[in-house]
């Protein structure tokens, strides 16, 4: 019984021992995002595009803060409106964060009138998002569902319908962004049509 009871208290302080350890935590997130993009390839053709950067845009975030100041008169006394309530005069202040931000653009993709999908690999180390290009009137350029977001190195999956029309006028916008918004790859997607000459 007395072993039983050492054993017991024995495995009881090892218990506490083990939960008393400080892990620390998982990765350094001091570590600032990293976001490029490798090869871009037509998995139905097996065509390999080279995505070439256009423009490099960076800036600082900004941001505001929305102020209310009770207005009072020349002998500091609260003003009073017509309807009985004090008046509150709103102000924006805005100012620069210390956060930075860098957008490339990448040279418009120029795709054939049938329908395709293509490949992106991303290289990261940090999450990101890949959403589906939603400045045109119709969704031609979708993504895959299982490739929206990820994280570190991996790839991007997106498809484009077939067009039977003319060549469509206006590009859609497909974005790759990290989760803090600290870099932005933007890619402008052009599409030839059946009916073109």
């Amino acid at each position: 019984m007395r072993k039983l009871v050492y054993t017991l208290a024995a495995l009881l302080i090892i218990g506490i021992a083990a939960c008393s350890d400080d892990h620390g935590t998982y990765g350094d997130f001091n570590v600032e995002s990293q976001l490029s993009l490798g090869e871009l390839v037509s998995v139905t053709t097996g065509t390999s595009y080279d995505l070439k950067v256009a423009r490099e845009v960076d800036t600082n975030y900004v941001y505001y803060a929305a102020l209310q100041d009770t207005l009072k008169d020349a002998n500091g006394n609260f003003v009073t409106g017509d309807d009985g309530n004090l008046v509150i005069t709103p102000d924006t202040v805005w100012y620069n964060s210390k956060i930075t931000g860098h957008m490339y653009e990448t040279e418009p993709l120029y795709c054939g009138s049938a329908a395709d999908t293509f490949k992106l690999t991303i290289y990261s180390n940090a999450r990101w998002y890949a959403p589906v290009p939603t400045n045109t009137k119709t969704v031609w350029v979708f993504n895959i569902n299982s490739t929206l977001s990820g994280g570190g190195d991996s790839y991007t999956m997106f498809c484009v319908a077939r067009n039977r029309a003319t060549s469509r006028p206006t590009p859609a916008l497909f974005y790759i962004y990290t989760q803090d918004s600290t870099i932005m790859w933007k890619i402008p997607i052009y599409q030839a049509g059946e009916r073109d000459k």
